[in-house]
């Protein structure tokens, strides 16, 4: 929508503005502003107003509708669990590049015809909806019909455990945006970007390791009876994710500044040096999300949160010191130290629950030796590896 409406430059303005006055006979009291606010249109004219409380039914209106569209997120966000339970994960990724496909299309006539901001929103809950429709429709006839009254007793206990897990991602959240944070507050707006820019390009890579854990954990979680076989299938993950990360850190921290000129251009060129402190962030940022899927899937979910509340806390602190003393270059040490405090507490942790060795050495070797095959091996048949089906 803001595409549909750009901000015109400062001549395009001067010129709508004469325009104006020649129409009107008049002079305005303040032209520029107010061909400011007729130019933008819908996208951020309408929001404007109704912000301003001179479209009260159209806010809630569209209160309404992004308050039904994040129903039809949870809903699909539910259904898509059933998926990972019953580890049929193709499913859920068919039905995501479905949903893609119909909020482009959607968002794209809107677009097109200048339908404005509200439309868009619109659109967005639409394929929420569809989605979530699709979805509940596969689980309905493939996979289980969902028993609301006889699943009331269980409510209580699945609210006690999801809340602990939800306060984990709020901190985790906010351990990824307070540097940002306090950049804005101690330094100018050229450093935030000099720390973002790299930052968000590290964060990105994880997500790799967030698929891999995503096919991991339910496997995890039906090893329980058998801790042997489990701690194998985490030393594997954990050798091949370590080895994967560090060979991500050593590239970018060798081809930093050239990687960000072709990313960014060359004015983005300065952050190499951020990139190159955040690059090592790699190995104990995918440890940190191996090693909390490893303790929730052992109910171990209490951990991860002090975990990540540590993690946290040190960022704050090594933030505020770092900060005044290198600029954007301190925030990323600020942001390694806290992901390495992170790592060693989710380990530690899970080392207690009998998940993980002991041994300061299993930081660095991994444990046993495995390489990549035999680990999608063990995670698609886990009963070949002495697992439980």
């Amino acid at each position: 929508a803001f595409a549909a409406h750009p901000v015109p430059d400062r001549h395009a303005r001067n010129r709508h503005r004469r325009l104006l006055e020649y129409n009107d006979g008049r002079k305005h009291k303040d032209p520029v502003e107010s061909t400011h606010q007729k130019s933008r249109g819908p996208a951020a004219g309408g929001l404007t107003s109704a912000v301003a409380g001179s479209s009260g039914a159209a806010l809630g209106g569209g209160l309404l509708v992004a308050c039904l569209a994040e129903s039809f997120r949870s809903l699909g966000q539910m259904a898509c669990g059933v998926f990972q339970a019953f580890e049929n994960i193709r499913r859920e990724f068919l039905l995501s590049c479905a949903h893609a496909l119909a909020w482009g299309a959607a968002l794209a006539v809107v677009v097109v015809l200048n339908l404005g901001l509200r439309a868009a929103l619109a659109a967005t809950c639409l394929a929420l909806g569809v989605h979530a429709f699709l979805a509940w429709l596969l689980v309905w006839r493939r996979f289980a019909r969902p028993a609301l009254l006889r699943g009331l007793p269980r409510i209580w206990p699945l609210l006690k455990v999801s809340a602990v897990i939800g306060l984990a991602v709020i901190v985790v959240m906010n351990l990824f945006r307070v540097n940002v944070l306090l950049l804005s507050w101690l330094a100018s707006p050229e450093d935030v970007a000099r720390f973002q820019v790299p930052h968000d390009l590290v964060l990105k890579f994880q997500i790799l390791v967030q698929a891999v854990m995503l096919a991991a954990f339910p496997v995890l979680a039906r090893l329980a009876p058998t801790p042997e076989t489990r701690a194998r299938l985490l030393a594997l993950l954990h050798r091949c994710m370590l080895l994967a990360a560090l060979g991500m850190a050593v590239a970018f921290h060798l081809q930093a500044e050239p990687l960000l000129t072709f990313l960014y251009g060359a004015k983005l060129a300065p952050s190499a040096a951020a990139l190159r402190v955040l690059a090592w962030s790699a190995p104990p940022l995918a440890l940190t999300v191996l090693w909390s899927h490893a303790l929730v899937a052992a109910e171990g979910q209490r951990h991860t949160l002090l975990a990540n509340t540590a993690a946290l806390g040190v960022n704050i602190a090594a933030s505020l010191a770092l900060i005044p003393l290198a600029g954007p270059t301190g925030a990323a040490l600020a942001a390694l130290a806290a992901y390495s405090v992170g790592a060693l507490l989710a380990l530690r942790f899970a080392a207690r629950l009998g998940l993980a060795p002991a041994s300061p050495l299993f930081l660095l070797m991994g444990g046993q030796v495995g390489n990549i095959r035999e680990l999608f091996t063990a995670i698609r048949h886990p009963i070949l590896h002495g697992g439980h089906a």
